[in-house]
């Protein structure tokens, strides 16, 4: 099962925008892994608000 958190970057510059992060573990030969996924979700949350 996949955790999913969303969370504030920090640009260089001090821009914050937003991320969502998923992360999964994959059990593969005796052996676990971890994948993760990260995107910048900053413009999709301001159109969201837009249509508010």
């Amino acid at each position: 099962m996949a955790t999913h958190r969303k969370v504030l970057g920090l640009r260089k510059d001090g821009w914050e925008f937003e991320i969502d992060i998923i992360l999964a573990a994959l059990s593969f030969d005796n052996k676990v892994y971890v994948i993760s996924s990260s995107m910048d979700i900053s413009e999709k949350m301001q159109f969201c608000d837009f249509m508010k």
